[in-house]
Order: structure tokens, then C-alpha cells, then sequence
């Protein structure tokens, strides 16, 4: 079974094309993100210092994660603006369909809520609380992964649940967690 999953997450993340790669890339050396908006290149965007994960939202936001929180370059703007309540590492972020942005931090899961500027920490996680992990369905269902466990946020809901039946031995780590367009959720221990 873990040969099979772990097939699925390689055919998965080559079928992603360039987002995922993208999405998780390391940033330059000198630990600056760049961005010329003629060129769409990334030169350099005022305010962030250090270099991480980062996604684009559908309204051309784009988020950051750096080792001491979070940030958002607002569409048409040039320098990035810390986003409040987040002060720890990131390690992982996603949006869902409505732009509403997930963090997965070494301090908890958070999410900023479509047009608002202070995020809010998902109570409900028991576990270690470094979210390594965050993917969301085409149902706007959040999945949260720990290094041990993952829990779903239903859509609407505050807190999220436990997904039962993930076994982990002390070797093993959660590793990725894949959902298909059909909403079948596989995660992969390694």
C-alpha cells in the first residue's frame, strides 16, 4: 500500500506541472524574493527579508512564508505587508476557491480569511502542533497534516476533526497529502 501511495504522490507531483515546484521553491541565495511586474520575473518585492513557500491567490495576491511568519504582496502594490498573528516558521500554504489562505506553521494551522487582514489560529489540532501539511478538495474541505496525523476542517465548519486510521510507526512520518478531482484524498507515509 505504501508503494502504492508513494507512486501516486510521483505521478501526481509530475502531473502538477510547475505550480507545485514553483509554489515550494527555495528562494535565492541572498534570501531575497524578486519580482519585475513588466517581465513577471521575480526581482525583488519590498518588505520580505527571507525566503519560503508562497502561493498566488485568485485575485492576484500573492502570500509568503518565511521563517518568522507570514506575508501578502497586494496585487499592484511593490512591498509586502507582515500578516498579523502569524510569528512562526512556515511551512506550507494553500487557498481555497473562495481566497480564503491556510498556513501550516511550526506553531499551528491559521487561516486569513477572504479580505481580511489578521489571521485567526484553528483550535483543534491535539497533536504536535508543526502542520507540515495543508491541502484543500474541490469542496473547499481543508486537510491539515502533522508529522503523525492529519484532520479535515469541513467546509463552514471552526474546528477541525481528526481522520481516523492513519498509522504511523516511529520510522514513519506523514509525508503528503494528494486529493484527485474527484476528491479522493491519499496521504503518504515515507
Amino acid at each position: 500500500m505504501k508503494k502504492l501511495l508513494g507512486l501516486l504522490g510521483t505521478i501526481t507531483i509530475a502531473g502538477s506541472g510547475m505550480l507545485g515546484i514553483v509554489g515550494n521553491a527555495p528562494a535565492p541565495a541572498k534570501n531575497e524574493i524578486n519580482y519585475q511586474k513588466e517581465d513577471k520575473i521575480f526581482k525583488k518585492i519590498n518588505g520580505v527579508d527571507l525566503g519560503g513557500s508562497f502561493r498566488i491567490a485568485n485575485n492576484q495576491n500573492i502570500y509568503f512564508g518565511t521563517s518568522h511568519g507570514a506575508y501578502v504582496l497586494k496585487r499592484g502594490e511593490t512591498t509586502a505587508n507582515k500578516i498579523d498573528e502569524i510569528t512562526s516558521k512556515v511551512y506550507s500554504i494553500i487557498v481555497d476557491g473562495k481566497d480564503n489562505v491556510y498556513f501550516g506553521t511550526e506553531n499551528g494551522a491559521y487561516i486569513l480569511k477572504q479580505k481580511e487582514t489578521i489571521a485567526t489560529k484553528i483550535n483543534g489540532i491535539t497533536d504536535n502542533h508543526h502542520i507540515h501539511l495543508i491541502a484543500v478538495d474541490n469542496s473547499d474541505n481543508v486537510y491539515i497534516g502533522t508529522r503523525k496525523n492529519a484532520f479535515i476542517l469541513k467546509q463552514g465548519t471552526i474546528i477541525p476533526s481528526k481522520i481516523n486510521g492513519i498509522n504511523t510507526d516511529d520510522n514513519e512520518n506523514l509525508a503528503q497529502i494528494v486529493i484527485d478531482f474527484d476528491n479522493n484524498v491519499f496521504l503518504e507515509h515515507m
